[in-house]
Order: C-alpha cells, then sequence, then structure tokens
C-alpha cells in the first residue's frame, strides 16, 4: 500500500466518521461504496474491515453522545442485546453465501 493509499483512506475515514456522527449512523454507507469501487475490495474482505471502523466510529460517537445525555437507554439496551447476537449470525452467514 504506497502512501497516496494511506492518505486517501485517511480522508475516507474522516469524512465518513464525521459525517456518519452527525447524522447517527457509523459512516460504513460511505466506506463500503467508496472501498468496493475506487479500492476493488473483495466483499468478504469490506465486510469485514467496514465493521471494525464502524465499530470504532460508532464506540467514539456513543462515549460522546452518553457525555452529552442524548441516549435513550430504555430504547438503546433491548436494540443492543438483539443486535449482538444477529450480528454474530451474520458474521458465520458470510461463508454461506457467495461473493
Amino acid at each position: 500500500m504506497t502512501a497516496l493509499h494511506v492518505a486517501e483512506l485517511l480522508a475516507i475515514g474522516l469524512a465518513a466518521s464525521i459525517f456518519g456522527s452527525l447524522i447517527g449512523l457509523g459512516g460504513g454507507f460511505v466506506v463500503i461504496p467508496v472501498m468496493r469501487l475506487a479500492f476493488n475490495t473483495p466483499p468478504a474482505l469490506l465486510a469485514g474491515t467496514s465493521l471494525v471502523f464502524v465499530f470504532a466510529n460508532t464506540a467514539a460517537s456513543a462515549v460522546g453522545y452518553i457525555r452529552q445525555r442524548r441516549v435513550d437507554f430504555a430504547l438503546a439496551v433491548p436494540l443492543i442485546i438483539g443486535a449482538i447476537p444477529g450480528s454474530v449470525f451474520g458474521a458465520i452467514a458470510v461463508h454461506w453465501f457467495s461473493p
């Protein structure tokens, strides 16, 4: 990977994180198409890589929103309880589908 690719990836990550945090999304909706189209990343590799990026961005945003007291925990906790097993199943299910 060249220094230019690293700089491009840093810029994409920064833009996706800012935009994603502003509207309450992880930024994956920006990263996935850009990585697929501009860097020809294979779908399976892209899924895992994007999820790590989205996890980091979402965790950082969540800390900020919790500090600002803008989190409804009564709503968030049941969603988390459902989302964790769903995410694990989704990661396992990737092996059942072709790219």
